[in-house]
């Protein structure tokens, strides 16, 4: 990766599942922020960090992902969903349209999506 080290926050609340995408993001060239493990957690870090992209775990213990999207959203930083189900219905409309993938993590797919972020 040429230029700036790209920050992806990462939140994700299984801790194998996080430690591997984090090795994977750091060995590509990514700086990490996070992982987090809480909704809570995921939140503060999109309102104090300069985010370039994030990587969703949909369900983070018993709750969804969906107000860490909403304020993506809102901040214009693209993401990627990861979710161990393939329950399309499960996914509101308004981010119908966002890169899904499945777990077992799909690392190539991953990669190549924020690799076309920037070119």
């Amino acid at each position: 990766m040429t230029g700036e080290m790209r920050c992806v926050l990462l939140v994700e609340d299984d801790f194998l599942v996080a430690l591997a995408t984090r090795d994977l993001l750091e060995s590509a060239g990514y700086k990490i922020a996070g992982p987090a493990a809480t909704l809570d957690r995921a939140l503060r870090l999109v309102q104090s960090e300069r985010l370039d992209a994030a990587v969703l775990d949909i369900d983070i213990g018993t709750q969804s992902i969906w107000p860490v999207a909403e304020a993506l959203l809102g901040c214009k930083v693209p993401f990627v969903l990861l979710s161990a189900f393939a329950n399309p219905s499960a996914i509101p409309g308004k981010f119908a349209a966002v890169l899904r993938l499945h777990k077992p993590l799909e690392s190539e797919r991953l990669l190549g999506y924020l690799r076309s972020l920037w070119g």
